[in-house]
């Protein structure tokens, strides 16, 4: 719901208008609390209707949250090629979280880049992550192959291997030692754990229109979209909840629950059915 920028009451002959982006509300003609009193509670409701906390298509850039910058030699190592996949991770952190995403995301790019006891990835793993209030925020350059403690598959040994009950795939753990086929995934990571409950309405909602507008940019179909257990070992990646969610309870490889078929509208949104 898209809330108008005036709204008139012809039968009291008052008058709003609401700059919301702006923050500013400008109300004029009210010549009673009580009219007031009925302003406000309209703009309130108006405000909870439309539960437009972001929009999926406006991207939060890296000098918003990042204080540090990527390691471009470490990230040139691994460059990303053409997009030919979406992948959906977690970051396994706390759901709800104590702290604020920005706080959250300075803390991740840390441990993944600069912390002595962890990874030393050059950057975020992640391109994209979805906050809390459903704010995409832009992590590594998806010019440069995401990262990961487990080791990607290629297409070959993920389609050669079944997935078990859990919708995990059932392919031979490959050699750790190895850098593993991350190239060609855009990474996408909803901050939380999401093994017992999913996300907010708003964060699936925007990362489902995310996804789709990812889809279309790339030329792909929703048949390119991945979760990391299907395409790694021994990962629960990205919670069980939020995996049923998309892939339903048949938890087969491109099987359509409901996060699925919210992709697949929005794809034809954007494409106009096509």
């Amino acid at each position: 719901m898209n809330l108008p920028d005036t709204i008139t009451d012809h039968r009291k002959n008052w008058k709003w208008t609401l700059m919301v982006q702006g923050t500013v509300w400008k109300c004029t003609g009210y010549n009673s609390i009580l009219h007031q009193a009925v302003a406000f509670l309209t703009i309130v409701f108006l405000l909870a209707c439309s539960g437009e906390a972001a929009e999926p298509d406006t991207v939060v850039p890296r000098s918003a949250w990042s204080v540090v910058a990527p390691d471009e030699t470490l990230l040139k190592k691994k460059p990303n090629g053409r997009i030919r996949y979406i992948s959906i991770h977690q970051t396994e952190t706390p759901f709800p979280d104590t702290v604020d995403d920005i706080r959250r995301l300075r803390g991740i790019q840390n441990w993944h880049q600069t912390n002595s006891a962890g990874p030393k990835w050059g950057d975020i793993a992640y391109h994209y992550l979805v906050a809390s209030d459903g704010r995409i925020f832009q992590g590594r350059d998806p010019k440069y192959a995401a990262s990961s403690g487990t080791v990607y598959l290629t297409q070959a040994q993920w389609e050669a291997a079944p997935l078990n009950k859990n919708g995990q795939t059932t392919a031979s753990k490959p050699d750790v030692s190895k850098p593993g086929a991350s190239e060609g995934h855009l990474t996408i990571s909803v901050i939380g754990s999401f093994n017992d409950q999913l996300p907010s309405e708003v964060m699936r909602r925007n990362l489902a229109k995310f996804v789709a507008l990812k889809l279309k940019e790339h030329q792909l179909t929703i048949d390119d979209v991945y979760f990391h257990r299907e395409i790694a070992c021994w990962t629960d990646c990205p919670g069980q909840e939020l995996y049923d969610w998309f892939r339903g309870v048949s938890r087969e490889l491109r099987a359509r629950g409901p996060g699925m078929n919210w992709i697949k509208k929005e794809l034809a949104v954007l494409t106009g059915g096509n």
